[in-house]
């Protein structure tokens, strides 16, 4: 029984002296930053507004945040000695450089460094292998390295806020991954495609991503939606969507080809009329046409005829009119004188034909 409280005894000491050991660190960074702290008191409950807060849990120190200090500009060295830390916060502060230092930190599940100067991140990141949460938002990330896609805990990835103009396909590696946000990326482009299972929440707003699977996320926030929206919300409404529009086109298409067909029917018959009309007026119009030409060509000829026979009857004419002078002449010659008084006339009148 003496035994049994002595053993009590010094494993009580030694997570007093664990939880001193956490506590003596957190004082040192606090006041390190200029915080006015009670050095008697239990660090765990240190907190002050929207300044400093310290979490413990079973005798250590397992959060930590330190957030709004402009004078912080980079994470003390004095948290790696915190084994047990989970969650680190030092949001808006003037850290310029991914604190990669935190792969120690095994335990680390819970990452905060939004609206910070953080620039780049390089495939360092890979060694924080538990972590669950990281939030980068409110930066100037303009990348993201392929290892990002080996944390293969990570459930909640925060980037809003940055300069990504692509996403490295490693990063749809995140199977875990439950929520998405990439909002304010106007430069982000290329396709928003498929995790290894459908994450909850995607945000893309203000990007020019282009959802390559709507069963990709089960809610999307996009440009079109104020407020959070289901994409994939209902996929049994989207595919009867789907199928009725596919209906609607079907019969468009049935209707437009009846459509052209009853007009080229229309055309033939014109066409077929139209020929038909030609075939019965021009016989009759080449006949008369002939015919007219023939009459013509008669005419002519009579003409012609008619010509002659008056050339004719003026040439016998003529001629009979020299006979009738010649036999006059020698009849008066063969009177003589004496016949002189007697005057014969005569009438010469033409030939009819």
């Amino acid at each position: 029984m003496r035994y049994a409280k002595y053993i009590s005894a010094v494993l009580f000491a030694s997570l007093l002296k664990v939880k001193a050991q956490d506590c003596d660190v957190v004082k040192n960074i606090l006041k390190g930053y200029g915080y006015q702290i009670n050095e008697a008191g239990n660090c765990c409950d240190y907190s002050l507004g929207d300044q400093y807060v310290v979490s413990c849990k079973d005798n250590s120190v397992t959060s930590l945040s330190v957030i709004n200090n402009n004078n912080v500009n980079d994470i003390p060295d004095g948290v790696l000695q915190l084994n047990n830390l989970e969650k680190l916060d030092f949001s808006n502060c003037q850290i310029t450089q991914f604190p990669y230092k935190l792969n120690a930190l095994q335990n680390l599940k819970t990452l905060n460094l939004w609206n910070n100067k953080i620039t780049d991140i390089t495939n360092e990141i890979s060694g924080l292998k538990s972590l669950e949460n990281l939030d980068l938002s409110n930066n100037g990330v303009s990348a993201l390295p392929d290892t990002i896609g080996q944390l293969s805990k990570l459930q909640t990835l925060t980037l809003n806020n940055n300069k990504l103009q692509q996403l490295p396909d490693s990063l749809y590696q995140l199977s875990e991954l439950k929520t998405i946000n990439l909002e304010n990326n106007p430069n982000l482009r290329g396709n928003f495609k498929s995790f290894g299972n459908k994450v909850d929440t995607c945000n893309i707003k203000n990007t020019h991503l282009n959802v390559e699977q709507n069963d990709s996320c089960n809610r999307f926030i996009t440009n079109t939606e104020n407020s959070v929206a289901a994409a994939a919300q209902d996929a049994a409404e989207e595919a009867s969507n789907k199928k009725k529009s596919s209906s609607t086109k079907t019969v468009l298409i049935i209707l437009g080809i009846i459509l052209f067909i009853l007009l080229l029917l229309g055309l033939l018959y014109f066409l077929s009329k139209r020929s038909y009309q030609k075939k019965n007026t021009n016989p009759s119009a080449s006949t008369e046409r002939i015919m007219t030409d023939r009459d013509v060509g008669e005419s002519s000829t009579e003409e012609i005829n008619v010509k002659v026979d008056e050339n004719e009857v003026q040439n016998k004419n003529i001629k009979g009119k020299n006979v009738v002078e010649e036999k006059v002449s020698g009849a008066t010659s063969s009177s003589g004188t004496t016949n002189n008084t007697n005057s014969v006339s005569i009438d010469v009148k033409p030939l009819v034909k």
